[in-house]
């Protein structure tokens, strides 16, 4: 199931995993997950994980929307190889839409750095504190696939 291969069984004692998470701490490192609470459930990855990917999604909407202009920027961002944010095995080496989404994830990432920035120039902490590595990435693109196929009718 290409679920488990991203975000891990989510057979998984739910109570026990929100008790150990609030009782001892993180379970598990909090690196490939998008927040310390995401590292706690494979359902409350998928959320926390879901609820990300909505806000970048919006965040890009709005900057578009002001028509503010990311070709302009000089800050340069981390780039993901197609390879990163490859989807899981389980879906037959489907490659549905792999240039928009990077470009997306690129864009948002190009945002984040300006909202941080202009954060900082007012003494403030940042605006988004969020690290996106590979792993999340991952993550990020087959909810993004699921988005897709839902759109088109050909989804779960």
């Amino acid at each position: 199931m290409a679920f488990r291969e991203c975000f891990g069984d989510e057979r998984q004692d739910y109570s026990w995993a929100l008790y150990h998470h609030y009782a001892v701490g993180n379970a598990c490192s909090p690196d490939n997950f998008i927040s310390a609470y995401a590292s706690c459930h494979p359902w409350e990855d998928w959320a926390e994980t879901w609820a990300h990917y909505l806000q970048m999604m919006d965040g890009l909407q709005t900057f578009h929307s002001l028509g503010l202009d990311l070709s302009q920027l000089t800050l340069t961002c981390d780039q993901f190889e197609p390879t990163t944010v490859a989807l899981p095995g389980v879906l037959g080496g489907r490659k549905l839409d792999d240039a928009g989404f990077l470009l997306n994830l690129s864009a948002w990432l190009q945002v984040a750095a300006v909202l941080n920035e202009l954060s900082a120039s007012a003494g403030q902490p940042m605006l988004y504190p969020f690290v996106i590595d590979g792993g999340v990435a991952r993550k990020l693109r087959l909810i993004h696939y699921f988005v897709q196929t839902c759109r088109q009718g050909t989804g779960p």
